[in-house]
């Protein structure tokens, strides 16, 4: 699947300079179901913007995307997802100690309430 993708990004990043993104058409696009639990999609766009991820039995996620950016430069960005939230782990154009792993841990409790001040 991987070399399937892989091909539909070179194609699409020769055409992608000359579609603008609302119009871009989907070139290939595949998804499957293990039937164990496991499932996942993938697709390539005209433009250059390609998607895949996979979904392990137990909901954990890993996927990539790309897009080509306003220079003709093809970013590229690798996360998981899962319970222990969303985390990059691959992207160049992503500045240092913006992975994710560094982010504030998530907490369900409510903020403090604010005080409106009466109108004038």
């Amino acid at each position: 699947m991987f070399k399937l993708v892989a091909a539909s990004c070179l194609v699409a990043a020769a055409c992608g300079q000359f579609v603008e993104p609302k119009n871009a058409k989907i070139l290939k696009e595949q998804r499957f179901n293990a039937g164990d639990g496991r499932f996942g999609s993938a697709f390539a766009q005209e433009d250059g913007t390609v998607y895949r991820e996979e979904t392990s039995a137990d909901g954990e996620r890993i996927g990539q995307y790309s897009y080509i950016d306003n220079d003709g430069k093809t970013i590229t960005v690798r996360y998981t997802a899962g319970k222990d939230g969303f985390r990059i782990l691959e992207g160049a154009h992503v500045p240092t100690g913006a992975t994710g792993l560094e982010s504030a841990a998530f907490g369900a409790e409510s903020p403090a309430p604010v005080q409106v001040a009466a109108p004038i």
